[in-house]
């Protein structure tokens, strides 16, 4: 009995012996199974796909300012520059003046704006919120007035080489301190940006009258 259950043994791992070998000499290696079931399998990968940045809707303006179809930094760039268009002044015929917004102290919510603009409906007009500091305004008018007053002076007569010469009254000048700070308040505040000077009017009357 115990020599039939060892013929038994044998004659199983010669079976197997000869699987193996059959297996091998095939040239199909254990890699090679595992590979060709490995390749069965699809893998599905996922593919994320960025959305085109959001335009600002048609025909929308800030402060006159045509934005609309622009991308927001790109609304911010064309907003910023027209705002910091110098300043255009007159105070005669003769004297004109052209600070920048900042020597004004004035600074404008851009951000803000644009922000409103992108969620507007199209066609609408957006306004660009300007802040002004007062002291900085009244400072530089004080400097214009510095700058430009003079006093009156009389007419007079005086020898030169023992010749009597006349000399013509000249009338003084004196900045109109409130009317200038008035117009720059106002022209900063202007809702309206158009033109070849940024929207920001002149002063329609002079800022500087003559003095007694």
């Amino acid at each position: 009995m115990r020599r039939f259950g060892f013929a038994v043994v044998a004659l199983a791992c010669a079976a197997a012996g000869a699987l193996t070998a059959v297996v091998f000499a095939g040239g199909v290696s254990a890699a090679g199974l595992l590979t060709m079931a490995s390749t069965g399998t699809t893998t599905t990968g996922t593919t994320t796909t960025t959305p085109p940045p959001a335009l600002i809707p048609p025909g929308v303006t800030i402060s006159g300012i045509p934005v609309g179809g622009l991308m927001p930094e790109e609304a911010t760039d064309v907003v910023r520059e027209r705002f910091e268009v110098p300043l255009q002044l007159i105070l005669d015929r003769r004297r004109r003046l052209a600070p920048a917004p900042a020597m004004l102290g004035a600074s404008a919510h851009v951000d803000e704006a644009i922000n409103r603009a992108r969620t507007s409906e199209a066609g609408a007009s957006v306004i660009l919120p300007v802040l002004i500091d007062g002291n900085v305004v009244r400072a530089y008018v004080f400097s214009v007035a510095k700058r430009f007053n003079r006093p009156p002076v009389s007419a007079g007569v005086f020898l030169r080489k023992m010749k009597p010469v006349v000399v013509p009254d000249r009338p003084g000048l004196a900045v109109d301190r409130l009317q200038l700070t008035q117009t720059i308040v106002a022209r900063l505040r202007a809702t309206q940006l158009s033109g070849s000077e940024g929207g920001r009017s002149w002063p329609k009357r002079s800022a500087v009258r003559s003095a007694p």
